[in-house]
């Protein structure tokens, strides 16, 4: 009577370790498709200057020189193509 109990309790508690290893098994899945190896997203290396300096203040750099208004992507491009050294 006594072995039935503990074989009983023997298979409850193999089948409660099976029960959790799935469970941890679905977490790490879900972390490893969470997981993303390269982070978030930066902005590359700085641009620089024609001298070498970095240009820190982008917006300045995408005005025009003699007013307020922004230029456009197109003209912005040629400006800092101008500028950057590669």
């Amino acid at each position: 009577m006594e072995s039935c109990l503990q074989i009983r309790d023997q298979k409850a508690r193999k089948q409660q370790e099976k029960e959790a290893r799935q469970r941890q098994e679905l977490r790490d899945d879900e972390r490893l498709a969470a997981y993303n190896p390269f982070g978030r997203g930066g902005g590359g290396a700085p641009l620089r200057n024609a001298h070498g300096q970095v240009i820190t203040d982008l917006k300045a750099n995408l005005r025009d020189i003699n007013s307020d208004e922004p230029i456009s992507s197109q003209e912005a491009q040629r400006h800092l193509a101008n500028q950057v050294r590669v």
